[in-house]
């Protein structure tokens, strides 16, 4: 762990803890530069509430996962789910995040992954004008 922290590296941690739970638990250990992985389709499988997660989680946040899954399901293609992208986004912007999104589609159904792959970028690229034209 002293490595990690002095190469200023940091951990994160993908669980399916309740927001308040887990933010709780990383406070009660003394290690700097913890932190969480935020996995949309996870949450929104589990019921977790974006706005609940977002603001709970804030500045511990590294990366986010954009995916959706059904509510207690598995993966779907973007936009088909549970998950409110569009919240989480319009969330994630109103703290000032400014980390790594990772885009985690599911797989193809008809195997064209790289149709899916240039699906889901043009929904996110939808979503995300309809922010910045409520702006």
């Amino acid at each position: 762990i002293g490595y990690l922290q002095e190469a200023n590296c940091q951990i994160l941690f993908e669980t399916d803890y309740r927001p308040s739970d887990f933010k709780n638990l990383l406070a009660d250990v003394s290690v700097r530069n913890l932190g969480v992985n935020l996995d949309t389709g996870n949450s929104a499988s589990l019921g977790i509430d974006p706005r609940e997660e977002v603001l709970t989680f804030e500045r511990l946040i590294g990366n986010v996962h954009i995916k959706d899954r059904e509510f207690q399901g598995g993966s779907v293609p973007l936009g088909s789910g549970a998950t409110e992208v569009s919240v989480y986004l319009r969330y994630l912007m109103n703290i000032g995040y400014r980390q790594s999104f990772i885009l985690q589609t599911a797989r193809a159904a008809n195997q064209d992954h790289v149709g899916e792959i240039r699906r889901s970028i043009r929904y996110l690229m939808q979503i995300t004008e309809e922010l910045e034209f409520e702006s």
